[in-house]
């Protein structure tokens, strides 16, 4: 946030994304910036075609009985709060925020690194940030 009065420095919104897949996640209204850092890639890496846009969340792929990926992504959820099973396949991490419609945010889980299969907590309607660059799958419980 960069403003007249106030300037400070926001979370990581997305990780680094090879392969060209579109990587998404969700930015806070109150951020007045965004900027893009190659980090520790060597001659610039993926950033030397980038670009940045904004959708609806109500385009987002929607969370009724499994979601999968290999990229970051968020999805739709608009049931109860239930378990959930989370699948990480590979030495990849993840790491799942809960966006709540009433401008809440938790964090779900964080997985240093895969592989990993376990039942999560989803507190109810929101959006759910995937922040994973390996395969996984997230599954409503029985």
């Amino acid at each position: 946030m960069d403003t007249p009065d106030h300037l400070e420095r926001g979370e990581m919104l997305c990780t680094v994304n090879y392969g060209g897949h579109p990587a998404r996640a969700v930015v806070p209204r109150s951020y007045t910036h965004l900027a893009v850092d190659k980090g520790s890639v060597r001659g610039g890496g993926p950033f030397k075609r980038w670009k940045i846009g904004y959708r609806s969340a109500t385009t987002c792929t929607e969370l009724k009985k499994t979601a999968t990926g290999k990229h970051p992504d968020v999805l739709q959820y608009d049931g109860p709060a239930t378990e959930a099973v989370l699948n990480v396949v590979g030495k990849g991490y993840a790491r799942l925020v809960h966006h709540g419609r009433d401008g809440g945010r938790s964090e779900v889980t964080d997985i240093s690194l895969g592989p990993f299969r376990g039942r999560i907590e989803l507190p109810g309607p929101g959006l759910i940030e995937v922040d994973c660059l390996v395969d996984w799958s997230l599954r409503i419980a029985d």
